[in-house]
C-alpha cells in the first residue's frame, strides 16, 4: 500500500469512485457512491473526495 491521500472528485477519478461497491453488510444502510455524487452536484456545500492509494481510487467520502 502506498500513502493514502484525499483528492477532489474530478473527471479523472469519477469512474473509479462510481465502481466502489458497498462493503459487506452495508447495502441496506449505505447509498451507492453515484447517489452521493448526484447529491453533491445539487448541494453547494457538499465536499466529495476520493481516497487514493497511489493513483488508484480505494474509497469515497463526502462531508457537508
Amino acid at each position: 500500500m502506498n500513502e493514502l491521500r484525499l483528492a477532489e472528485l474530478d473527471a479523472d477519478n469519477l469512474a473509479g469512485a462510481i465502481r466502489i461497491p458497498p462493503g459487506v453488510g452495508e447495502k441496506a444502510y449505505v447509498a451507492p457512491v453515484v447517489f452521493s455524487i448526484a447529491e453533491a452536484y445539487v448541494t453547494p456545500t457538499a465536499w466529495p473526495r476520493v481516497i487514493l492509494d497511489g493513483d488508484t481510487v480505494v474509497g469515497f467520502v463526502m462531508a457537508n
